[in-house]
Parts: structure tokens; sequence; C-alpha cells
């Protein structure tokens, strides 16, 4: 069965369109996705190898967990579910706003900053989804996207994240 997710207008309001994943945004069709960024004491970012049978970008290291909001989800319910998800870990984000949003071509991405120094032994990854996790340091991270061993995002998105870490993070 394919996932199907609400289509919002350029302002973020909802159109009262749903559409499977797989279909062809239209104009000013929109869809909603949330990022999660896990920190630890050390101010390192969990980061997750993608699994080699991933359509889209395998072998490559990408943010802690994230995914596309299903239809009838917020912001903070696809961060939940994308998180016990992919690495089996449940945080309740209900009161939580994102830190950030980022506009990228078809849709509207919610960061979320966590700090959160949890064992990467005790995560049970979702094997289809994740091949394995591990800490990186932003120049880690940096030297994994001059490879091109990491999904393709902006310098500066990566810059914001740690930025962010530290200055609205304990």
């Amino acid at each position: 069965m394919s996932e199907v997710r609400d289509i919002y207008d350029k302002n973020r309001i909802k159109t009262g369109i749903i559409k499977k994943r797989e279909d062809i945004l239209l104009e000013g069709e929109f869809y909603m996705a949330s990022y999660v960024c896990l920190f630890n004491k050390n101010g390192e970012m969990l980061i997750q190898k993608r699994s080699p049978h991933k359509k889209g970008w395998p072998n490559v290291w990408d943010f802690s967990v994230g995914g596309c909001s299903v239809a009838g989800e917020t912001s903070q319910q696809t961060a939940e579910r994308e998180m016990n998800e992919e690495i089996g870990y449940k945080r309740n984000l209900a009161n939580i706003q994102p830190n950030f949003s980022s506009n990228v071509m078809k849709g509207f991405f919610d960061f979320y900053l966590i700090d959160e120094s949890i064992n990467i032994e005790c995560l049970t990854l979702q094997s289809i989804e994740i091949e394995q996790v591990k800490w990186a340091s932003k120049d880690e991270i940096h030297e994994l996207l001059d490879k091109r061993q990491f999904m393709p995002h902006d310098k500066s998105l990566i810059e914001k994240c740690f930025e962010l870490k530290h200055t609205i993070l304990p």
C-alpha cells in the first residue's frame, strides 16, 4: 500500500488534496517532512547510513532520522514516528516546536535538534532503511559531504544545525 500525504500551498496551508507519495506534485503544491538531529554531550550528531536497498541515495550518510509526513500527521508526529521506526527511539515531541524550517524545492522541512546522549548500542535499526548509525562531529560530516558520502545537503544546513545546537540547547 502506498503512503499518502497532505498537500500544502506556498503558505504552508493544507489544500485538502491528498496524494500518493509517488505522485508528481503540480506547480504550487508542497509536502511536509521532519528531520531530527540528535546530539550527544560531546556536541556530536548521530548520523545514519542509509541501507543499500533504499531507492534514493543508498549507502550514504544522513541526519539522525527523517522522512515525509503522512496524511493527517503534524510535524511533531512525523518526527516521533520516524525516530521510532528508523532507530527504535521513543520521544514525545507534542509540545516542542521545530528549531527551524527549511523550504526546499517542493517541501517544507522541519528540523528538531535534540540533546540526548543515547547509547547507540541500544537502538533498534530498521534494516530496510538504515545500515548503521554513529556519532559524528561537524568536521566529519563536512568530510563525508566532500567525499559525496553524505546526502547532498548544503554545508550551510549542517552549519546551522551545529550553530543552533550550541545556542539553544544546554
